[in-house]
């Protein structure tokens, strides 16, 4: 469905994406992962059409859309879920629904009802303005506002980060709901590296712009992944690692952040992690003995 050729994208003179191939089949679910600031977030954005390629080259079904507009690709049935939600804060539930709608060429005239069956809560809020919602409902508006389009490919930029775990879990549902479906195809940028790996069929690991690995789920090596997904830190005049080992719940850190290379949730930068053992000083933290490369 989506085939991605020796993709490079630049921010300015500086080149962010090099040379990425990536190959996402009808109903599959794929999974990109890496680190801040590798290129994935970059690498979505050219899909979508927000940045131009330097080269490469991108099909969909089979069509050269690499020059296609943003709303040509919209139209085509390509949705998209930016890190962050970006919901229209003035506008209600419903009329965020509505602007989905827009990028259907059917032109729908109603929100699908089978969107209320994957996030519920919608339906009793729908005339609450988008601003007041919390960062969960802001998330399940956001992944509701790109279903209405009814896209054939789904692209969703770590839907989990800095919301509850109950609300993730009902995420992980939705998307587990959707792969058995097989109609609509997924890639989900993700850094909780247990979430995502329960539900894809296919994983890309970035590195500096590159994927560094990719293949089916069930063969690569977790640790490996891992290996990918670790801040590095200066300490003490060692070099360690830092990584969140639990998830955060919305709107503060309950996590203990440690200093590990066991990362099995949601992975914090320098300054998050700073920030957080500032707001908690009492929280526990602990050398790894292991040294990184």
């Amino acid at each position: 469905m989506l085939n991605l050729q020796q993709i490079s994208v630049s921010y300015g003179d500086t080149q962010i994406v090099r040379g990425v191939d990536m190959t996402i089949g009808r109903g599959e679910l794929v999974c990109l992962m890496g680190r801040n600031g590798v290129g994935k977030s970059t690498l979505l954005k050219s899909i979508i059409g927000l940045l131009p390629l330097n080269s490469g080259r991108i099909e969909f079904e089979g069509r050269d859309i690499s020059k296609a507009s943003p709303d040509k690709r919209a139209r085509l049935g390509i949705g998209y879920v930016p890190q962050g939600r970006e919901i229209f804060p003035g506008l209600t539930v419903l009329e965020n629904l509505k602007i989905g709608l827009l990028a259907n060429p059917g032109r729908l005239a109603e929100v699908p009802e089978q969107i209320f069956d994957y996030f519920p809560m919608l339906k009793s809020i729908l005339n609450r303005k988008g601003g007041v919602l919390s960062g969960g409902q802001q998330q399940q508006l956001a992944i509701a506002r790109a279903l209405a389009a009814e896209p054939k490919l789904l692209i969703l930029d770590e839907p989990t980060e800095g919301i509850q775990p109950s609300i993730i879990l009902l995420i992980g549902q939705f998307l587990e709901t959707l792969r058995k479906k097989g109609r609509v195809a997924v890639l989900l940028v993700e850094q909780y590296l247990d979430f995502a790996l329960k539900l894809a069929d296919s994983c890309y690991v970035m590195e500096k712009g590159q994927i560094a690995m990719n293949g089916r789920v069930e063969s690569l090596d977790k640790e490996v992944i891992k290996h990918y997904l670790v801040f590095k830190l200066l300490l003490t005049g060692v070099l360690q690692t830092a990584a969140c080992t639990e998830m955060r719940d919305e709107g503060s850190c309950q996590a203990r952040c440690r200093m590990t290379i066991r990362p099995c949730g949601e992975i914090m930068a320098p300054s998050q992690f700073q920030t957080a053992h500032a707001r908690n000083p009492k929280r526990r933290t602990e050398a790894s003995p292991k040294m990184c490369s």
